[in-house]
């Protein structure tokens, strides 16, 4: 049976035994005077919740004493004062034990001398009742009591009591119980006890020895939880993480003592610098485990720091060398009903199986020692996660046909062999979309586009971004633009694809998928736009109780106005066509990406206070990109555009196709880094010139790209440059970046000249 340490209340040790009367001595002549009696002034000078501060002045400031803080149950049954010490010196005998000393040697670093003043003794339950013992004893004989005990009662300070209540359920698998605990209240911190019935019945019977009530012991076991720790070296906010908790939580218990009752014990807890104090009713489950696992193979599964969307997570075997799986996931409402086997089950095959790139049934490598992931990211707030771990045996034949007549395969995975660990945690509850924040801000300003960056005040807060123009801007009107296709690809994800998600779970992975719906703090290229043109930028907070718009955030004072088109405008001329079989990887260094293909070789002019210089080829005949705007072309082909490294030489090379006419546009940037006008060329490619012509070219610009590395050829793409705004989250560097973006609705001005735009290209963050 476990016991208790109850030693942080001891200022000094106890002695087993009282002392023996001594021998008489011979008759000394002359007679010395009679030994004076050893006596105490003791007092409780203060009290806390979870301490007190006494003062202990002894008649002999040489002699040996203990002063000892005691509850007053255990005080009060003791019939003498020898009893009572016997009853203390036997468990701090037994504590000495554990700390590998003999009873003396123990005893002889607790022993005080001189006077004690405002002597700190923590460790205390609050709202308790004790008394502070103080009596001489003899170090010559071990450490015997030698004088009769003063005593002095005093009770703690109480705690403000929390309303809080708790459900506690229990699942237990073998030797192995998983204990979900439900607070009414996600913001109280709460601890868990777990102890066989039959120890703290030791404590509380009322009968028995001690006869605490359940919140003194509780407290008391709590305590020393805590003092286990601090001997372990661990800090007071890894102490924190460890033991206390708050929210929805499955814990674990491990390596339980087979077909034994239990009882769980949960109660909300004040820690601070006062130390720790027990603030509700405690809750009591009692449960009985089951038999003992063929593999003794269990877990330490830690989660703290838990946010939004990210929680620091480590799991410990028991067995540093055994390999084991975990899995992580979040519980839906098909695993709501399952218990904790069942769900490592599911891990089985959700996760350790999966088919490999060459079609094939294949397991993941198991883990050995300890998982630290630290920071791991989670998609939903306001969400139940789980944590299991297990060994397991594989079987090689599963998946496997067993029965060619019938077509029958071999349906079982292989064996779990220990007892499944299982914890799980819910994530913080998603924030008010009502009562939000949001700022705004534009950066890299260009003619045609910009960056709108949104800061969030909760990260939680889905929200769909927006910009328009300023001048007679209407929130009712913004959300009404947006509604109905919010709606509607809410109900295909939540009906169609996903019937159990939630609406916030809805929302992540309409988020996965490249829908306009974000949360957190983000960057937004915003492209395709007029020049010396001012906007402005919105969101529209999402409800995800409703799954609707709840209000648009919008600072009108916070507005952005587009440059002016830059001062220079390039033109683009023909150096010549040729064959790419005749260039046969000589030049460029790749015979099968130019075999077959018309290399087209052009030059550029009128560059004049350029400072960059960007081309691109299409696909689209001439007359159609030469009716798009300027700021349509250069926004469309983000992420094709080849930049042009050394402008003295503005030579690019490009693979085309036979016969088929395709557009060459180019711009450039100027001093200020403004774009300027978009240049066109048609190209045909049919007749061709001398291959060394070409090599000529292509040395001659790398000859002359000072510090700069050799270009490569530049591949005709299918871009189909015909849109009105785009807009895609930051990845790369603007202008030349490469990320391709996709077809969005057309700038229009609908009601409250709103710019509908849509979010084209997904982004993890």
């Amino acid at each position: 049976m476990k016991r208790l340490n109850w030693l942080m209340m001891l200022l000094t040790a106890f002695t087993l035994s009282f002392a023996a009367c001594t021998e008489p001595t011979p008759e000394p002549k002359p007679v010395p005077p009679a030994p004076v009696e050893l006596t105490f002034e003791a007092s409780v000078a203060e009290t806390t919740r979870t301490s007190a501060f006494i003062n202990v002045t002894p008649s002999n400031l040489e002699a040996d004493y203990l002063a000892v803080v005691y509850p007053a149950a255990a005080v009060e049954q003791s019939a003498s004062d020898a009893e009572l010490v016997v009853k203390i010196y036997a468990e701090f005998a037994a504590y000495a034990e554990t700390q590998e000393k003999t009873f003396v040697e123990y005893m002889a670093e607790v022993v005080k001398r001189g006077a004690l003043e405002n002597h700190e003794v923590k460790g205390l339950a609050q709202n308790a009742n004790y008394y502070l013992l103080v009596f001489g004893v003899d170090a010559e004989a071990e450490y015997a009591a030698s004088t009769e005990i003063t005593a002095v009662k005093f009770k703690t300070q109480d705690v403000q009591q929390s309303a809080c209540t708790f459900t506690v359920k229990s699942e237990v698998y073998l030797t192995t119980a998983a204990l979900t605990v439900t607070p009414s209240d996600n913001k109280q911190a709460w601890h868990l006890v777990n102890v066989p019935v039959e120890e703290m019945q030791t404590y509380t019977k009322e009968d028995g020895e001690y006869g605490w009530s359940q919140a003194e012991f509780f407290q008391y076991y709590l305590n020393t939880e805590i003092e286990a720790l601090e001997a372990e070296g661990m800090t007071e906010q890894q102490i924190k993480d460890k033991l206390i908790h708050t929210g929805y939580r499955t814990l674990n218990a491990v390596g339980l003592q087979p077909k034994t009752k239990y009882a769980a014990l949960v109660a909300g807890v004040q820690y601070d610098e006062a130390g720790v104090a027990v603030t509700t009713e405690i809750k009591e489950l009692r449960y009985n485990s089951g038999e003992a696992a063929s593999n003794n193979l269990a877990f330490d599964i830690q989660v703290t720091n838990i946010e939004h969307y990210s929680a620091d997570i480590k799991i410990t075997p028991s067995d540093a060398a055994a390999e084991y799986y975990y899995y992580i996931g979040f519980i839906d409402s098909k695993k709501k009903s399952m218990k904790p086997i069942d769900i490592a089950n599911a891990a089985i095959t959700e996760y350790l199986y999966y088919w490999n790139e060459n079609g094939q049934l294949a397991i993941r490598e198991p883990h050995t020692g300890v998982a630290d992931l630290s920071g791991y990211e989670l998609n939903i707030a306001e969400t139940e996660y789980f944590i299991v771990a297990f060994s397991f045996e594989a079987n090689p034949k599963y998946g496997t046909i067993i029965n060619e007549e019938t077509g029958e395969y071999d349906t079982n995975p292989g064996t779990i062999t220990s007892a499944p660990v299982y914890v799980s945690f819910k994530t913080p509850e998603h924030g008010d979309a009502y009562n939000a924040d949001f700022k705004f801000k534009f950066t890299e300003v260009g003619p045609y586009d910009f960056t709108f960056e949104i800061e969030s005040s909760d990260p939680s807060i889905y929200y769909q971004p927006g910009i328009a123009y300023p001048d007679g801007f209407n929130p009712e009107s913004a959300i009404a633009a947006s509604a109905d296709q919010l709606a509607l690809v809410m109900q295909m994800c939540m009906e169609g694809q996903s019937p159990c998600l939630t609406h916030q779970e809805a929302l992540d992975k309409l988020k996965q998928q490249g829908y306009p719906y974000r949360n957190g703090s983000a960057k937004f290229y915003v492209a395709n736009l007029e020049p010396n043109t001012t906007y402005m930028g919105y969101v529209l907070a999402i409800d995800v109780k409703t799954g609707k718009f709840a209000k648009c955030y919008f600072d009108l004072n916070s507005t952005v106005t587009t440059t002016a088109v830059g001062d220079v405008d390039p033109t683009i001329e023909i150096l010549g066509v040729y064959n790419g079989e005749h260039e046969a990887g000589s030049i460029f260094g790749d015979a099968a990406m130019t075999a077959g293909k018309p290399i087209v070789a052009v030059t550029h002019k009128n560059l004049e206070g350029a400072s960059a210089l960007f081309t691109a080829i299409s696909a689209d005949p001439f007359a159609d990109v030469n009716a798009l705007a300027d700021r349509y072309i250069i926004s469309e082909f983000r992420g094709y555009w080849s930049e042009i490294k050394n402008l003295s030489v503005p030579y690019e090379f490009f693979i085309a196709e036979w016969d088929i006419e395709q557009t060459i546009v180019s711009y450039a940037q100027d001093a200020e880094g403004r774009e300027g006008k978009v240049a066109r060329m048609g190209v045909t490619p049919s007749q061709v010139g001398d291959i060394e012509e070409l090599r000529a070219y292509v040395e001659e610009r790398n000859s002359a790209a000072v510090a700069a590395m050799c270009q490569s050829i530049v591949v005709n793409n299918e871009a189909t440059p015909a849109l009105e705004c785009i807009w895609g989250e930051e990845v790369a560097p603007l202008r030349g970046a490469e990320v391709i973006y996709h077809e969005v609705e057309a700038l229009a001005l609908p009601a409250g000249d709103l710019v509908n735009v849509a979010v084209v290209k997904g982004f993890a963050f």
